[in-house]
């Protein structure tokens, strides 16, 4: 299992004990810098904070139960792995350990350098799916909110809109009626929008098919799906010699798309420019730049502006699922890489993120 360094706090009361076990991780071979705490108390206030990966917590500290201070521990450190320890083994407290938050339980007497490995790795893999899972929850109540509120709001216009006309059909008025059945159609435009926006942004958790790609290749393939729009608003799409990047090409399609999308219409007056560049950054990532002549973007909703469903503009003004850029975000996060902008009010804006570069072996073969 492939990991980078890993930050590792080991707290127990007995020094012996403490030496033992780094002695065992430092012979696995594995990248780690190891803490040694001998209280809760010093565990707790390490000046190390939210660095660490994994943490070894003996059951029988002085201080307090082994219990309670796992709960201390989990809720300092909520995405390290935390395994507990203690000189024999007993189901019980093993079973209550995960219970409270421990990802495992191990006796001591049974610690050697392979089943260090193995709990490590499972440990952490245990993380990892407990990290998805909560952002998995996270976004099941955003969606959750988005058909409360943005498919609650036009389906009871509809409603409305449908007694009036048959309130218009009683009253012979025929043209009110034409005027209400264009509404429900451009209502439910919205609504189609919306879903298609939503459903977008759900795809994004399948499994990466990532690949050597032209990103010029990429930003020709969304122009052209935007093709009609970008004739329409007369724009213009700049950009040439971008370099070859490592990424699934459908879904770097779709971050270009939605960041041309969001320029032009963020563009309220003359013709939308947005110009493609790319700047080689450190540690085998490129940083892209997609820079417009917009609205501009204030500084306090700089952040905002990633969140699902935000909208800065109300859709009388500008129509939009607000999920455009949260969607962004979790491509190139999802890439490796990171998201952000620098705008002014009125002066346009510029977004930045980051995409890995290709590395070509000796065998040909490719990799980020």
């Amino acid at each position: 299992m492939h990991r980078d360094t890993l930050r590792i706090l080991l707290v127990d009361d007995d020094s012996g004990d403490r030496k033992h076990l780094k002695r065992i991780l430092l012979r696995t071979g594995i990248d780690c810098i190891v803490d040694e705490a001998d209280s809760v108390a010093s565990g707790v206030d390490t000046d190390q904070r939210e660095n660490y990966e994994l943490i070894f917590l003996d059951f029988q500290m002085p201080e307090m139960d082994g219990l309670s201070a796992l709960q201390l521990f989990t809720s300092r450190w909520p995405d390290a792995a935390l395994i507990m320890s203690t000189g024999q083994g007993d189901e019980k407290i093993a079973s209550e350990a995960i219970k409270a938050g421990a990802v495992d339980y191990i006796a001591k007497r049974e610690l050697d350098a392979g089943s260090i490995v193995k709990l490590i790795d499972n440990s952490l893999s245990i993380m990892t799916m407990r990290r998805k899972l909560r952002e998995q929850q996270g976004e099941l109540e955003t969606f959750a909110h988005a058909l409360v509120h943005d498919l609650a709001a036009p389906l009871l216009s509809i409603h409305a809109l449908t007694e009036f006309i048959e309130e218009s059909i009683n009253d012979g008025d025929y043209d009110l009626v034409r005027d209400d059945v264009s509404s429900i159609g451009k209502t439910a435009d919205r609504m189609g929008a919306l879903i298609r926006s939503m459903s977008a942004h759900i795809l994004m958790g399948g499994e990466l098919q990532p690949v050597m790609v032209s990103a010029d290749s990429v930003v020709q393939g969304a122009v052209e799906n935007l093709s009609s729009v970008i004739e329409s608003k007369s724009a213009q799409i700049v950009f040439s010699d971008l370099p070859d990047v490592y990424g699934d090409p459908a879904q770097l399609t779709q971050l270009f798309q939605n960041l041309i999308s969001n320029a032009m219409k963020f563009c309220k007056d003359g013709t939308p420019r947005i110009v493609i560049d790319v700047h080689t950054a450190a540690e085998g990532m490129c940083t892209f730049t997609v820079t417009d002549n917009g609205i501009g973007i204030a500084e306090d909703s700089r952040q905002r502006i990633f969140e699902p469903f935000t909208r800065l503009n109300g859709l009388d003004v500008y129509e939009g699922s607000g999920l455009g850029l949260a969607t962004c975000q979790r491509i190139v996060r999802r890439h490796g890489g990171q998201i952000w902008c620098e705008s002014e009010s009125g002066k346009g804006t510029t977004f930045f993120f980051t995409l890995p570069q290709p590395v070509i072996g000796e065998a040909g073969l490719v990799a980020a």
